[in-house]
């Protein structure tokens, strides 16, 4: 032998293969409320967790649910996912719609069109919406982060699940209260 042995490299990366066949890896991240000293935020998280509130009431409120910042550079490509479920009581109703942000120096950019969920009657007990949203190709640089839009225009008693565990969510029993977002995301120099 001419030389020292090599050990293998203990890292091994691996991608589905329709990701690679795409280019791009998608990544889900679940909705969560959290609650600090009063104040209350709207956050997506790669994991679940117990939200400290499994429902929110969109009303015509605007709710802006952040990714925290990237720590490397990521390019977003394709088209993003969301699957949740809303519910309404006697009187309530509506719908809501989202957007996608890129979020770079406090200045937001819109990186897709406004896209409406179905909307859902007065005494719907529980509607499951899985929504499409084609997204610009979108870099973002270490410190950017990725924002969801949600604004309700909603009536009464409307609620939407925002619980990862997806445990019993407001007036109802459902077992499908999270809020998920998958995300596309560009795979580079595979």
């Amino acid at each position: 032998m001419n030389g020292p042995f090599q050990n293998q490299s203990s890292e091994l990366t691996s991608y589905d293969y329709s990701d690679i066949a795409e280019g791009t890896g998608v990544v889900n991240y679940y909705g969560i409320v959290g609650k600090i000293s009063g104040a209350t935020t709207y956050s997506l998280i790669p994991f679940q967790r117990y939200s400290d509130d499994a429902v929110i009431t969109p009303g015509t409120s605007t709710f802006n649910i952040d990714l925290s910042a990237y720590n490397m550079p990521k390019t977003l490509k394709g088209t993003a996912y969301i699957s949740c479920c809303m519910g309404s009581g006697n009187p309530g109703g509506g719908y809501f719609s989202v957007q996608f942000q890129k979020i770079s120096g406090g200045t937001a950019t819109n990186i897709s069109s406004v896209i409406y969920s179905p909307t859902i009657g007065t005494s719907s007990a529980e509607n499951n919406f899985f929504m499409a949203i084609p997204l610009t190709q979108t870099s973002f640089k270490a410190g950017d982060n990725l924002r969801v839009v949600l604004i309700g225009a909603t009536s009464g008693t409307t609620e939407l699940g925002m619980d990862p565990i997806r445990v019993d969510g407001g007036s109802w029993t459902w077992d499908t209260a999270a809020f998920i977002v998958s995300v596309p995301y560009r795979l580079d120099n595979l």
